[in-house]
């Protein structure tokens, strides 16, 4: 399957239509539907992250439509495991150096 075919099952899987997914992705219309109908076979970077964010899935996912990267996409809401970073204390904030 390529890209294309990917994006257009993970629209059809969560329901969208082309002017839902423009708004979503803040993709123009027209761009939009240029992109799905494969008359820009060469996307910018920026419009395929844009497209990812409206379609709520990696890029990888869109690209490869591989079911382990929908495993590891972790959502807006979710951390990631490892350590977390405390916050500095007001005594431990870096100090500007007066002249």
């Amino acid at each position: 399957m390529n890209w294309l075919e990917n994006v257009k099952n993970i629209k059809k899987e969560k329901g969208l239509t082309n002017e839902s997914l423009s708004k979503q992705s803040e993709i123009s219309l027209g761009t939009l539907n240029k992109l799905l109908s494969g008359a820009t076979a060469d996307p910018k970077l920026s419009t395929l992250l844009a497209l990812a964010k409206g379609l709520d899935c990696s890029v990888d996912e869109m690209l490869t439509g591989s079911a382990a990267s929908k495993a590891l996409r972790l959502s807006s809401n979710e951390a990631p495991d490892g350590p977390s970073i405390p916050e500095q204390s007001a005594a431990i904030r870096p100090q500007r150096l007066r002249a």
